[in-house]
C-alpha cells in the first residue's frame, strides 16, 4: 500500500537523522536508542496537548540510556528545528504554487498564522544563537507587552526562564554547528519525513477511487495542517478530523468515512501502538531480566 510506503519512508528518515546525529556526536549508533526515542518521540507528542511531550521524554530517555548530557539535549532540539523549518519550507512552495486550490478565506489566514506559529521557534533560536544580546532585548519587550496587555503574571521570572531556556538551545545549536554538513542532512532527511506524512492523503483518495493530482492533494493537506497548527488538542484530534474532510470530500459519502480512517490510523493511531507496544516489550524484558539475575532462594532448614 503506497500509504503505509509513505509511513515507512518518513520513519525511515526520522530514525536516520537521530542515527546520523548520534553517529557524529557519540561516535557510535545505537541502533535500539534510536528506533525507540523516535518512535516514542512520536507517541508523546500524539498524546500531549500541542506535540509538547516528545522533546522532553526524548532528552530524558537519552539520558536514561547513557547518551552524554550536552548531547541529550542538542538532538532533539536539533530534529524539532529542522523538523518545523522542512514543513515552512515544503508549505511556502506549495502555498505559492498551489495556493488557488484552497478558496476559502478563512482557511488562508489560519494557515498563514499557522505557519507563522511553526516558524516562530526556530526563528527565536537561530536568532538568540546569531544575536543573543539584540534577541534577549525582543524577548524582554514581548513579555512586558504581555504583561501589561494581563497575558503575563510574572513578568521577570517568565523572562528569566525564556532566556534561560534560550542559553541551553544556543549552546546546543552552537554545539551542532560545530560538525561540519551535518545541517544540510539533516534538513533534508526532514523533508523527506515531512514530504512522505504529507503526501499519505493523496494515495488514500486513489484507493478509494478519488482523481486528484498529487501537488493539489499535497498543497491542500499543508493549508489544513498549517491551520490546525494551534489547535491545544493532542495531535490536533477533532480539528484535523474536521478539517480533513475538505481533502477527501471528491470521494463519495459512503467512502469519507473509511478514507478519512485509514488516513488517521497512519498518521495517528500507529504511532500510538508503537509506543504502547515498545513499552509492553521493555517491561516484558525487564521483567525477564530481574527474573534471571536474582538471586536463588535459600535452601529450606
Amino acid at each position: 500500500v503506497p500509504t503505509a510506503g509513505c509511513l515507512r519512508a518518513a520513519i525511515s528518515a526520522e530514525i536516520s537523522k537521530y542515527a546520523v546525529m548520534m553517529k557524529k556526536l557519540c561516535g557510535r549508533v545505537r541502533f535500539k536508542t534510536v528506533y525507540e526515542v523516535t518512535l516514542l518521540g512520536r507517541y508523546f507528542d500524539n498524546i500531549t496537548p500541542s506535540g509538547i511531550g516528545g522533546q522532553p521524554f526524548q532528552i530524558y530517555y537519552l539520558s536514561k540510556n547513557g547518551i552524554p548530557a550536552g548531547d541529550c539535549a542538542v538532538m532533539p532540539v536539533a530534529a524539532f528545528i529542522n523538523m518545523q523549518s522542512a514543513f515552512c519550507i515544503i508549505a511556502i512552495v506549495m502555498f505559492i504554487l498551489r495556493g488557488s486550490v484552497i478558496s476559502q478565506p478563512a482557511i488562508h489566514v489560519a494557515a498563514y498564522i499557522g505557519l507563522v506559529l511553526y516558524m516562530g521557534l526556530p526563528f527565536i533560536i537561530i536568532l538568540f544563537t546569531l544575536a543573543p544580546v539584540w534577541t534577549e532585548k525582543a524577548v524582554r519587550w514581548f513579555i512586558n507587552l504581555f504583561a501589561k496587555m494581563h497575558l503575563v503574571k510574572d513578568p521577570e521570572g517568565t523572562n528569566s526562564a525564556a532566556i534561560a531556556t534560550l542559553q541551553d538551545y544556543r549552546t546546543d545549536i552552537i554545539e551542532l554547528m560545530k560538525v561540519r554538513g551535518l545541517a544540510v542532512i539533516l534538513l533534508a532527511l526532514s523533508i523527506v519525513y515531512q514530504a512522505g506524512i504529507c503526501s499519505m492523503p493523496y494515495f488514500v483518495i486513489r484507493m478509494f477511487g478519488g482523481h486528484m493530482s498529487w501537488a493539489d492533494a499535497l498543497a491542500t493537506t499543508m493549508f489544513i495542517y498549517a491551520a490546525i497548527a494551534f489547535i491545544p488538542t493532542p495531535g490536533n484530534a477533532g480539528a484535523a478530523e474536521g478539517s480533513f474532510y475538505l481533502v477527501f470530500s471528491m470521494l463519495t459519502q459512503g467512502h469519507i468515512f473509511w478514507a478519512m480512517l485509514v488516513w488517521r490510523f497512519f498518521c495517528y493511531y500507529i504511532y500510538i501502538i508503537w509506543g504502547i507496544a515498545i513499552y509492553a516489550r521493555n517491561y516484558i524484558s525487564d521483567r525477564r531480566h530481574a527474573g534471571k539475575s536474582a538471586p536463588p532462594p535459600a535452601p529450606e532448614q
